[in-house]
């Protein structure tokens, strides 16, 4: 697929200005300068990413009242329920909450809705049981902030509620004693993007007195899974969660990363996104994700390993489904799209299992460069899960389309909804209506966001090294891509694991391994007889005893 690059420019005297006031590179305040921070302090603190500039969590609406009830029901010994999101940002969120309830004391017990029966958010059939169990005081996490009647009949039982979400209300809050949301539209809490885990940590911050630092391994692994913005105290977060993972005392973690082949390595945002939140989330997505916390919060080397081989297994059936649902995804594209008048790819079927269409609507949308809807259908009732691409607010779309919803929440990016499937080819419709009047033809061509063009021979050991300072990497704070023009194929590529190409380019200077992931299709015509011009992140791996520099390719041209 033909891909349009664009090369980011900054101001030479500007860029000159923050090397020199903070020593630093000229390429490094170059990415500084891409990323918005274009001033000394800014520049200084988004290096320095130092856990002591999180904001005050007393700063978030309704912490106080929070913190006062919690410890209310503590000391007079209530029952306490913690009611979380099956996803990987609930589960970790929860285990932090609960590891802290029982730090102070108290006995809480947990909730996680069954995905495929209950599916997401607050439910009668939860809020019935934590009824029976006596439960005085309900906390949600990762969810709840659209819960308005759920909430209303929990206190018609006697029952407070607390909902910590980073989910944007809809219209207004809900009836909770309090609400956790920086996204509420009255939140002084400078920082917006907070994962439902980070949240939940701050509280557990404020609700103890402590650092909690122990926790932050729980929070890199559920802010990296949830995709949330890796900037601002998400950054901050995940770098130092991400060192705390590699010294983790929790056996259960030790477990999942053994079982995974990660155990003594350096764990990396990629490492969580490919390797270990998706074990977390296969049990939630396949059925109950409550082995998923066991995983978490037990003590027990025999349990941990026992869960941790769940999960793989979960995983492994997970992968299996997905393939075989993408396989029907796709020939369904081919006979029921029309891209001239679909902008916005719909499709339905009763046998797509609801817990992977998201990764499936998120790996067609690439694909093909357009939003995606998958919608799995059960009793006349569908189930959608949405993934979009750059320009197009999938969020705003769903709500144009309200009418033929019965509910729907999300994001930009990301959405879900349920819907009566008698309403699916007008909601199909309606949507390609809404996008034909936003999306242009330039939109449905990818963007490769290219930082800045230098030769290839000005890559060096200590510049990457020096580029790793700005990650972790992730949305918001992509890993930074180069243009180096004019280099020559020095190999005819070669086919390395399922889908991926190495070949090895020079400019006469120096030469480097170049590796294509998963895009076979990339290879444009003319290779090896034409100069090339790459866009990529450039790494550092390590080989018998070396370290050499390889180059991830996100796109080429030959000219």
């Amino acid at each position: 697929m033909q891909k349009r690059w664009e090369i980011k420019r900054c101001d030479l005297k500007t860029q000159g200005e923050l090397s020199s006031s903070i020593n630093i590179s000229p390429i490094i305040s170059h990415l500084l300068i891409n990323r918005g921070l274009k001033f000394r302090q800014e520049a200084y603190e988004f290096l320095r990413c130092d856990l002591g500039s999180l904001t005050d969590p007393f700063l978030f609406k309704d912490m106080e009242a929070a913190i006062a009830r919690i410890k209310q029901a503590i000391s007079k010994n209530e029952m306490i329920m913690v009611y979380a999101d099956y996803d990987c940002d609930g589960i970790t969120g929860c285990a932090i909450l609960m590891r802290a309830l029982k730090g102070l004391g108290a006995q809480p017990i947990h909730y996680i809705p069954d995905r495929l029966q209950e599916g997401y958010g607050l439910n009668r059939t939860g809020i019935e049981k934590a009824h029976r169990q006596s439960v005085s005081l309900l906390i949600s996490v990762d969810c709840g902030i659209s819960d308005h009647d759920e909430i209303d009949y929990a206190r018609r039982l006697g029952i407070d509620v607390i909902v910590i979400d980073h989910h944007r209300p809809i219209a207004k809050l809900p009836g909770a004693l309090a609400v956790i949301d920086p996204k509420r539209d009255d939140s002084t809490y400078p920082y917006k993007d907070l994962a439902g885990v980070g949240l939940a940590f701050r509280l557990v911050q404020a609700l103890t007195g402590d650092d909690r630092w122990e926790d932050l391994g729980l929070v890199a692994l559920g802010t990296v899974a949830d995709i949330v913005p890796m900037s601002g105290e998400n950054r901050i977060l995940t770098k130092h969660g991400l060192m705390q993972l590699e010294r983790t005392g929790s056996v259960g973690l030790k477990a999942m990363m053994d079982k995974a082949g990660l155990a003594g390595k350096s764990i990396t945002t990629q490492n969580i996104g490919y390797i270990l939140a998706p074990r977390i989330n296969a049990v939630g997505r396949l059925g109950n994700a409550c082995d998923a916390l066991r995983l978490l919060l037990t003590t027990s080397e025999e349990e941990a390993n026992s869960l941790a081989q769940i999960l793989d297994r979960a995983n492994c059936e997970r992968r299996g489904i997905e393939g075989r649902i993408l396989k029907e995804v796709l020939n369904k594209v081919e006979r029921e799209v029309n891209f001239k008048i679909h902008k916005v790819i719909v499709l339905w079927d009763e046998n797509w299992h609801s817990g992977v269409i998201g990764i499936v609507a998120s790996k067609v949308a690439e694909m093909y460069y357009r939003p995606t809807i998958i919608v799995s259908i059960r009793e006349g009732k569908g189930k959608g899960s949405g993934r979009s691409i750059e320009n197009f607010h999938l969020f705003d779309a769903l709500r144009s389309c309200e009418q033929f919803l019965e509910e729907y929440g999300g994001h930009k990016h990301a959405v879900g909804f349920t819907i009566d499937i008698a309403n699916a080819v007008i909601f199909r419709q309606m949507i390609n209506t809404v996008a034909s009047e936003v999306i242009g033809p330039e939109d449905l061509i990818p963007k490769v966001d290219i930082d800045m063009e230098i030769p290839l021979s000005n890559l060096s050991h200590e510049l990457i090294e020096e580029i790793e300072l700005l990650g972790p990497f992730g949305s918001e704070n992509p890993q930074p891509i180069f243009l180096s023009r004019n280099l020559s194929l020095k190999s005819d590529p070669v086919c390395v694991g399922k889908d991926s190409l190495k070949m090895w380019v020079t400019d006469q200077r120096i030469t480097c391994e170049a590796v294509l992931y998963n895009s076979r299709d990339l290879l444009p015509s003319g290779l090896k007889e034409g100069k090339l011009h790459l866009a990529y992140s450039p790494s550092i791996y390590h080989w018998q005893g070396e370290s050499l520099i390889r180059l991830k390719v996100k796109d080429i041209k030959v000219g």
